[in-house]
Order: structure tokens, then C-alpha cells, then sequence
């Protein structure tokens, strides 16, 4: 019991410096608390206050400008209620239905909400429809001030501008798709009228004038032999006769055989895959983009060899054509450099696209040029005339 009192007597005496190290720190807490309260909570009281009366000054102006905007415009707090919403807003519609269809379309396509957008302060545009009209939104976060801007922008009349000029492109490709129909079949008939009609009599005028012996009718007979080869030249140019003969491979096979031995270009075709019944506006569609194809190459390519190939699978009907040539520059290969570039290239591309096909141009200068006309067979055209021919 004295060895307690003693200790208690030692450590509370005025000798321990404990003691005094205890009284310094209680004081220097009580000078603390002494501060805070009379210099620092005033201060931050005041910036708090100062903050919001800047924030309120700042939304006033916002406000003034927000009815000033020429488009629509609101704002929204961090509890997800519409705290402004300007007068060019207000004619549309209600804002709450707005909110309730912006914040749903923004957890669908970025799994965020409203506040989430306010308080990390995000920035970010979509597109909502409210009502019959179509809106560009953008929606900037403030975390300062607590609220969503959120502006608009009426897309609805572009967005139909673009829908009415897809539906223009849509009715061109059809249009040019019934012209280049009604195109052949024209040729087909004069390409007949060439060859059964003005062919055949003069046939008979050949005959008529062998049994003629004199130098006259010698004479006369070179003159119709050489309109007899120069009628047939363009009935064979007109329609591919042996297409409906012989069937697309011995067709182009004759093509590029014929090409070669005109031009001393040395080709060489090739074909890859079943011989299967295709549609023939298909077939036709083939071989004039093979014929268009040869006579860029004989015209322009300054080529030593050329090729061209067709490869069925079940998928896709392919047509490659190459050469060896000098290439094409590359700025005629840009979509505005192949319009430019005169109406065969175009034309071998609008008729792959009308039947639903892919059309590409590959090319190095100095080494050669390849063209890739590849067609689906499920759910195209050629299926469907493909069905309609069977």
C-alpha cells in the first residue's frame, strides 16, 4: 500500500517532467480547438457561403443564357430531378418523360446513370427519339455544382434528308439495274437481226455470186465477204451467242482465247469448281465485266500476260482478272479517281453491285492489276433469279 502512494506521489509530483509534457499537450489541443473555433469554421463557413452565392449567381446567369438558346436545353441534379429546363424545351414536351428516356438510354449503351455522368464529371453525345423528333444529345457533368448540362440538337430532318437520299441511291440502282436489262436484251435483238436476218441473206448473195464467173462478181464477192465477217464481229459483240450455246466457261474461254491471238498478249483462263447452271443475266453480267476488263488491259496496261479466272464454291461465284502490266496510278483508284477515270471502270462496278456483288481494284505500279468481282449466292439476286429460271 506505501509502495502505491508512493508511486502515485512520484508521478504527480512537480519534479516529473511528464507531467509537464501532459499539461503542453492539453494545451496546445485546448489553442487547436481555440483556432478552429474562432479563425478556420469561420472561414470555411464564409468560402462555403461565398461558394454558394457564386454557384447561385453562376446558375442565374446560366439561366438567362439557357432561355437565350436557340435549342433546347436542360439540367439535372444529382438526385435525378430537373432543376432548369428553357423555354424552347418546354414547347416539346415534358421533361420528366425526357429524363426518364435519356437516363435509360444511357445505362443501355454505357451502363452508367445520371449521377454517375455528374459526379465524374463525364462528357459524352447520343441520340434519343422523344416523341416523332430525333435529338443529338450532349451531356456534360459538373460535379461543382452538382447537375447534369444537358444540350439538344433536332437531327429529325437530316436524319430523313440521309433516309430520302438512301432511298434515292436505292431506286438509281434499280433503275440502273433495268436499264442495263432492257440494254441487253436490245442487243440480243439486234445482235439476232444482225445474225439470222442480214447474216443469212447474205449467205444467199454469196451463193448468188459464185455462180457468176466473171471479174465483177469476184470482186463483189470480197466485198461481202468482208461485210459478212464485219456483221458478225458485232453480233458476236452484241450478244455472247455462245454463252447460251456452250455455257459461261467455254464462253470466256473463247473470249480470252480470240483476245490473245487479236492483241499478241499471251492468256490464260482457268476455272475452279463445279460447272453449275447459273443465272443467265448473271452469266451475261460476267462476261461483259470480263470483256470491259480485257480491253482496259489491251488498251492501257502495256501488259505482256493476262488472266482471267472464275471460282464457284457454294458460297460465291468469283471472277479474278490480272495482268502484268504498268498498273494503275492511285489516285484513280479512290471512289472519285474511278468515277473520273471514264465509264468502263464504273460500269464493271455498278454491274457487280447490281447483283449484290463485290467489286475491288488492286493494283502496283509497274507490276500489275488485279480486279475482283465476287457475287454471293445465298440471299442475292442470283438467287433469286437463279430460282426463277429453274
Amino acid at each position: 500500500m506505501n509502495n502505491t502512494n508512493d508511486y502515485f506521489n512520484i508521478f504527480f509530483s512537480l519534479n516529473n517532467p511528464l507531467i509537464y509534457t501532459l499539461l503542453f499537450g492539453a494545451a496546445l489541443v485546448l489553442f487547436t480547438l481555440m483556432i478552429f473555433k474562432k479563425f478556420i469554421n469561420p472561414i470555411r463557413k464564409k468560402y462555403q457561403a461565398e461558394k454558394e452565392n457564386m454557384i447561385k449567381e453562376h446558375s442565374k446567369m446560366m439561366s438567362v443564357f439557357a432561355e437565350l438558346d436557340p435549342t433546347p436545353l436542360i439540367r439535372i441534379n444529382a438526385e435525378g430531378n430537373v432543376v432548369q429546363a428553357n423555354r424552347i424545351f418546354r414547347k416539346l414536351s415534358s421533361s420528366h418523360n425526357f429524363q426518364d428516356t435519356l437516363d435509360k438510354k444511357i445505362q443501355e449503351e454505357y451502363g452508367i446513370t445520371l449521377t454517375d455522368v455528374i459526379n465524374k464529371n463525364l462528357e459524352f453525345n447520343t441520340v434519343v427519339k422523344f416523341g416523332k423528333l430525333t435529338f443529338s444529345v450532349n451531356i456534360k457533368g459538373n460535379s461543382d455544382f452538382k447537375i447534369a448540362n444537358i444540350h439538344m440538337m433536332d437531327i429529325t430532318k437530316t436524319i430523313s434528308y440521309e433516309q430520302e437520299i438512301e432511298d434515292y441511291k436505292s431506286k438509281l440502282h434499280g433503275l440502273t439495274a433495268h436499264l442495263e436489262n432492257k440494254y441487253e436484251k436490245e442487243k440480243k435483238f439486234l445482235a439476232y437481226e444482225l445474225h439470222d436476218d442480214i447474216g443469212q441473206k447474205l449467205v444467199l448473195l454469196k451463193l448468188k455470186l459464185y455462180q457468176l464467173s466473171s471479174e465483177k462478181s469476184t470482186k463483189l464477192l470480197e466485198e461481202v465477204d468482208d461485210i459478212y465477217n464485219r456483221v458478225r464481229d458485232i453480233s458476236r459483240k452484241l450478244k455472247p451467242a455462245v454463252i447460251v450455246d456452250l455455257g459461261l466457261k467455254i464462253a470466256l474461254q473463247t473470249l480470252v482465247a480470240r483476245v490473245s491471238e487479236d492483241s499478241n498478249v499471251q492468256g490464260y483462263f482457268g476455272y475452279i469448281g463445279e460447272e453449275t447452271e447459273l443465272d443467265p443475266e448473271l452469266e451475261i453480267c460476267i462476261y461483259r465485266i470480263s470483256q470491259e476488263a480485257m480491253n482496259n488491259i489491251m488498251k492501257h496496261a502495256d501488259a505482256q500476260e493476262f488472266a482471267v479466272q472464275i471460282v464457284n464454291d457454294e458460297k460465291s461465284i468469283d471472277l479474278i482478272i490480272s495482268d502484268d502490266g504498268k498498273g494503275i496510278p492511285p489516285d484513280k483508284l479512290t471512289p472519285d479517281g474511278l468515277h473520273k477515270s471514264g465509264i468502263g471502270m464504273q460500269t464493271m462496278k455498278e454491274r457487280t453491285e447490281n447483283f449484290d456483288g463485290i467489286f475491288k481494284i488492286s493494283s502496283i505500279q509497274n507490276e500489275g492489276t488485279t480486279i475482283t468481282a465476287s457475287f454471293p449466292k445465298i440471299g442475292s439476286k442470283h438467287e433469286e433469279h437463279s430460282h426463277n429460271y429453274s
